[in-house]
């Protein structure tokens, strides 16, 4: 799993920096030799264990409102829901499409997960979605946790299994 994570990292990385760890917990850019070997070693340090990929629930991860746009296949946070066990409703589409609530409703998502950024989506958007998928369990999600790839990896296994107990 880490070896995974880290070559998502290594792929979606588009500059040579790379995050090392500082006696305070805080990561800052640098680049120093290795910096792949030093990222995989750093995120491995963190016990990095989440639980067997046992949901292979489908979810729609939404990043924004007017127009509706989801995360779909090629993207960071796909490889994020990949890797807890999630399957997304959109993985035929690229990147980020805009979406209706109409094809929303046609992917039957068990899980529709409205994010917190890039557009800051709040529990009074519930209604919405509810409406066109009245199955699906709407849940607020912490985008840094699925998007910053680098350092935030650090944090994320405590968050996702606390999601996933939200099951």
């Amino acid at each position: 799993l880490i070896a995974t994570i880290a070559a998502k990292f290594q792929q979606l990385q588009h500059t040579q920096d790379c995050f090392v760890p500082r006696n305070d917990d805080v990561f800052l850019p640098e680049q120093p030799p290795n910096c792949e070997q030093r990222t995989s070693e750093a995120i491995s340090k963190t016990t990095f264990q989440l639980p067997k990929q046992i949901i292979k629930s489908r979810v729609a991860y939404f990043i924004w409102r007017k127009p509706y746009m989801v995360a779909a296949s090629n993207t960071f946070i796909d490889a994020m829901l990949q890797t807890i066990g999630f399957v997304n409703c959109f993985e035929d589409d690229a990147r980020y499409p805009e979406i209706t609530l109409a094809q929303l409703q046609q992917q039957q998502p068990d899980f529709i997960f409205l994010s917190s950024e890039p557009y800051s989506f709040k529990e009074h958007h519930f209604s919405e979605f509810q409406q066109a998928c009245p199955h699906a369990k709407i849940v607020l999600v912490d985008g840094e946790m699925f998007s910053w790839y680098g350092s935030r990896l650090l944090h994320s296994p405590d968050y996702f299994i606390s999601l996933m107990g939200k099951k």
